[in-house]
């Protein structure tokens, strides 16, 4: 696998870009009460469209979706297909895009009410993002951000616990000699 190859992250995308969704929040430049369909105009009379930014991060949007991966049928397959990652069927059943997946998804629970693992939702905050920055993903500054603030988070927990550590062992009785 080299740059120029789509790489498969499935889960760790959420935490990247709910990160960069987040940094977005904090400089004012998106509200997370904000229907996803005032943003990603392409998602307008969806049942995803009427979802807030927090919700598709919560993963509280309310769609149906399946990924169990053991279920042939399941969900997760038509997604993988609708981004490339693996060929359509033959019966041309499935969305050839991810944003016609996303035009394509239903609602199956009461949304922000119930929490339901969706791997599509990264790809509407992916969306969300590229539309209020006006550029692709990767090409996005906060990102430089989300790096940098995932680096000094992962600094500070070393250094805690480093220091939890010290403190256990300073606090430790020695064992008296016999």
């Amino acid at each position: 696998m080299d740059t120029q190859q789509r790489h498969l992250l499935m889960s760790v995308t959420k935490s990247f870009v709910g990160t960069v969704v987040a940094e977005l929040i904090s400089q004012g430049k998106l509200d997370e009460n904000g229907n996803i369909d005032k943003i990603v105009p392409a998602l307008k009379g969806t049942p995803l469209g009427s979802t807030t930014v927090r919700q598709a991060l919560d993963m509280t949007a309310g769609m149906k979706y399946s990924e169990d991966y053991a279920d042939p049928n399941a969900d997760v397959w038509s997604y993988i297909s609708s981004i490339g990652l693996k060929p359509p069927p033959d019966d041309n059943s499935v969305a050839t895009n991810i944003m016609d997946y996303l035009k394509d998804m239903k609602a199956g629970i009461p949304t922000g009410e119930i929490f339901n693992y969706v791997t599509p939702m990264s790809e509407v905050s992916q969306a969300v993002v590229v539309t209020v920055e006006g550029k692709q993903f990767n090409k996005v500054k906060e990102i430089d951000l989300a790096y940098r603030r995932a680096a000094e988070t992962e600094q500070r927990l070393t250094q805690l616990i480093e220091k939890q550590r010290k403190e256990k062992l300073d606090n430790e009785t020695p064992y008296a000699s016999v």
